[in-house]
């Protein structure tokens, strides 16, 4: 019975949240955070009354917990999400390097494992995440201006992207809501396949590939992510 109470007193209630930022990255990512609390040096029996002893109590207590995050990647059809990739898409690519897979026409999945250590609202821990998306069949047309000026490809493709980061955060809970706001920085590893099925250029011939065309698109880059998530305790 007694290893009973302890493994409750050890464990505090859960929350959920979403961040809303994500809608508009073509992503909903809901989140299940999980906490315990890691006991200190706990005052004697006879120390457990008067509001110092209160105090050295939760100073001496540390509490850390596991948030699991879940995203569901989708696509967009809408004129300002496909403005947008053009932006990014003549702003980072060159001569076709990554054009036709973008994040705004994926479907995919991601995971994420956070390791927080709570400091009364603030805390911070690593993040390990993975991202898995597909491309559907998509016409691209290649930046003007290039070497490769008036090519138009067909293609599909899908990426795998690990990542790890370190956050840091601060999160308020008032009337069952919750806040959290976060700033994290790491590396992500993405393994892309690119496959291609017809290729088309006004100076010279057509091209279709009896087999997809496949071309590896491979990437290590750092990132920096500045969000917020709201929720409730359940």
């Amino acid at each position: 019975m007694g290893n009973t109470n302890s493994k409750k007193d050890s464990t505090r209630q859960g929350n959920i949240k979403i961040n809303p930022i994500k809608f508009f990255f073509n992503e909903i990512s809901v989140s299940y955070e999980q906490f315990k609390k890691i006991s200190g040096i706990r005052p004697s029996a006879s120390d457990l009354t008067g509001i110092d002893s209160i105090i050295y109590k939760r100073k001496t207590e540390q509490i850390s917990s596991v948030n699991y995050i879940l995203g569901i990647v989708f696509p967009s059809n809408t004129d300002h999400a496909l403005a947008y990739k053009q932006d990014i898409h003549n702003a980072c690519i060159k001569e076709l390097g990554d054009a036709g897979l973008s994040p705004f026409i994926n479907w995919g999945l991601s995971t994420k494992f956070e390791f927080r250590r709570y400091r009364n609202t603030l805390y911070y821990g690593p993040q390990f995440m993975e991202k898995f998306v597909f491309y559907p069949k998509t016409t691209v047309d290649n930046l003007s201006g290039t070497e490769m000026d008036g090519l138009v490809r067909l293609q599909s493709g899908y990426a795998n992207v690990l990542g790890f980061g370190y956050f840091i955060g601060w999160q308020t809970e008032k009337k069952g809501f919750v806040t959290d706001l976060f700033l994290g920085a790491g590396c992500r590893l993405r393994l892309a396949v690119r496959k291609i099925y017809e290729e088309q250029n006004y100076l010279g011939p057509n091209v279709i590939f009896p087999e997809p065309k496949t071309e590896n698109l491979n990437r290590l880059y750092p990132f920096l992510n500045l969000g917020v998530r709201l929720g409730f305790n359940i």
